[in-house]
């Protein structure tokens, strides 16, 4: 492979490796955790990209971009699918997704003025910075996650297990 089919190969690899990590997960437990860390991941690898100047390093931070981007995103759209009362799921999702395909354009612009104006590694920089400190910002809250998805559960349980009223006779 060459050089920019090495530049592909990186980060789709990684959506692969990421894909295998999340289909071996047995338990949605500690999602919160694991949004948490792949953001992380992901601002690490885009600051990491930055300020790369070898070739191989720069294919290794893109391929950790690639595992980090597939598991935050599928693991963030169960959390929600999760956390979300039943009859708000589709709701929730529909406005997850708008959220998220909505602001690609938008970031796309944002990202080309930025590093046309400020360059390229600073730009990419500057993203993953901005994915560092968003992490930072989510982490404290899983506690709180944690127990509103537990309790979420509990609830759709108990309602499950609970006896059927019985029915009016003639």
């Amino acid at each position: 492979l060459e050089g920019m089919q090495r530049c592909h190969v990186g980060p789709a690899f990684g959506a692969v490796a990421g894909a295998l990590y999340l289909a071996g997960r047995r338990s949605h437990r500690r999602s919160a955790g694991v949004v948490a860390t792949a953001m992380t991941a992901f601002g690490a690898g885009l600051v990491g990209l930055a300020l790369s100047r070898s070739f191989p390093l720069s294919i290794a931070c893109i391929t950790v971009v690639g595992a980090a981007t597939i598991v935050q995103m599928a693991t963030s759209n169960t959390l929600l699918q999760l956390s979300a009362p039943p009859e708000l799921r589709g709701r929730v999702i529909s406005l997850y997704l708008l959220a998220f395909a909505g602001s690609a354009p938008i970031d796309s612009l944002v990202a080309g003025w930025a590093a046309r104006s400020h360059g390229v590694e600073t730009t990419v920089a500057v993203g993953g910075a901005v994915c560092l400190v968003t992490a930072a910002v989510f982490a404290p809250r899983i506690p709180a996650i944690r127990r509103a998805t537990l309790a979420r559960e509990a609830e759709e349980r108990a309602a499950r297990e609970a006896p059927s009223p019985p029915e009016a006779g003639p």
